[in-house]
């Protein structure tokens, strides 16, 4: 059951999400013939997007153990401190995605310019959500530094998908 659960959970999507959204840049630059930058771009997107495929199956194993130890099998606290760091990394691939992609929007095929957007707003929202969970597993610890890097990561994401 805490498999299944975990494989369903927020950090799971979140992770499909960056990971749909660093697709969605990888094909604006696939398609972006008069690009010169377009194959350097297409290489950094497809590596954000396996980064967040990996990062989503890692979710779901550490939040499969959280579930565990809420059922009495394990440490709670570490589990959860444990849990903390795939979300935050999640906002981390998340930020770069969405830097990727406003720097994409600029320089591919023109026609692609709107998805590639819609892939820098994908990424901002991912990056709170990924903040959301890192806050939620270390809510007992409200002053850890994580929360506060996974807020700004949150923020600085969203400012760049401003400009």
């Amino acid at each position: 059951m805490s498999e299944q659960l975990a494989a369903e959970g927020a950090g799971v999507i979140t992770g499909g999400v960056v990971g749909a959204a660093a697709a969605l840049v990888a094909m604006a630059a696939r398609h972006s013939d008069e690009w010169p930058e377009a194959s350097a771009v297409l290489g950094q997107a497809e590596s954000l997007q396996r980064r967040a495929e990996r990062l989503a199956a890692e979710n779901a194993r550490r939040y499969a153990v959280v579930l565990r130890a809420f059922a009495g099998e394990g440490d709670l606290g570490q589990a959860l401190d444990q849990a903390a760091e795939t979300p935050l990394r999640l906002a981390e691939a998340a930020n770069d995605v969405a830097l990727l992609a406003v720097y994409t929007a600029e320089r591919c095929e023109p026609r692609l310019r709107a998805d590639v957007l819609a892939a820098a707003s994908l990424a901002a929202g991912a990056a709170r959500a990924a903040a959301e969970l890192v806050a939620a597993n270390l809510a007992a610890t409200a002053e850890d530094e994580r929360v506060a890097r996974a807020w700004e990561l949150a923020a600085a994401t969203a400012a760049a998908i401003r400009t």
